[in-house]
Parts: C-alpha cells; structure tokens; sequence
C-alpha cells in the first residue's frame, strides 16, 4: 500500500534508510543510498512535502519516495537543510517552474529480491499527485562518481528519466541530472 508518510513514520524510514546507507553497504552493484539523514530530519521533511510517500507491506515500510516541489526546495535551501547538494540544487533552481525534486528513493532489500515493484508503485504514486497539482517535470540526482550508482541510474531510464546533465558537489562527489516529463 502506498500513502503519504505520517510524521509517526519517522524512525522506521530513518532505519531502513541507514540500511541501504552506501557507508554500511559492501555491494553497490544494487541501489544505496549516498547520505542519510537523523530521524528528527526525516520528520522535518514529512512535515514540510506534499511529495513524501511510503509502500508498506504487512504492516511494514517498505520502501519511501521523499520530494519536494519548488517552492519546498527554495525554502529548504534557505534555510541550509540541502546544503551537502549544493551544486545540485543550483542547477535544478533555475529549471523552469513548477517541478518536483526527488531527494531519496529507498527500496527494502526483502522487497527487491521479492521482486516488489515498490519503486514503480512510488514513482506512479508520485506522478498522480503531480497531475492533480498541473506538474510536469520532476529532476532527481543520481551519483556518478565516485562510485556510480548503476541500479538507480538502470530504474530511472527505465520509467523515463533522461539525463540532462552533470555536476560536482563541493565535496568532490559528481552527480548526474535527470529529468522526466509527463506527457
């Protein structure tokens, strides 16, 4: 089942998210996540986004889809809680408004070897709520280097995602941006 992440969801997100987190993983070849945030950080954007959405699976998160849309994003850089995106978030600050920002999609490791199509559910969810707001664009960043995330790169162009272009963190990272178009 997918739905709108309650603030309740908090510390279950932030567990799942450390688990997938690229610091505790010896195998990238699947997604990870490159940084993860504290469990009052999580709350904090459960409570700001119209765009955070959770699967649960017998009773379970499963998997999470955190967003913003523009608005959020110029808030949220305001008030110096993206700032570890920095080049990130410049580029997709000048793309045209409106459009969603796809932070962080974290899939289980029992929903991927189920083959759960977690992810697609998320995304679908996430584009449904884009039409009813007249939203066309949504961006994501997907690590490059120095370790690529292949498995998150393979979903994106999958469902859609083009690449657009590529920039460097201040902290040496290089990220690929990616951008789908509703039609």
């Amino acid at each position: 089942m997918i739905r709108k992440a309650r603030e309740t969801d908090a510390d279950e997100i932030h567990h799942l998210a450390e688990s997938l987190s690229i610091k505790k993983l010896h195998d990238t070849t699947k997604g990870f996540l490159v940084y993860t945030l504290q469990e009052a950080e999580y709350r904090t954007r459960i409570l700001m986004s119209n765009y955070f959405f959770i699967s649960t699976n017998h009773g379970h998160i499963d998997g999470f889809l955190m967003c913003y849309d523009n608005n959020i994003l110029k808030t949220s850089l305001q008030s110096n809680l993206l700032s570890h995106e920095d080049a990130i978030i410049r580029f997709v600050q000048n793309m045209p408004e409106p459009y969603i920002f796809g932070d962080q999609i974290c899939i289980s490791r029992a929903a991927e070897e189920q083959k759960q199509p977690t992810g697609i559910q998320l995304m679908e969810n996430l584009f449904a709520e884009m039409k009813k707001h007249r939203i066309n664009t949504t961006y994501v960043a997907i690590l490059h280097a120095p370790t690529t995330n292949h498995a998150s790169i393979q979903f994106c162009t999958r469902i859609g995602f083009r690449k657009i272009e590529e920039v460097k963190n201040s902290d040496n990272t290089t990220w690929g941006i990616y951008r789908f178009e509703l039609k």
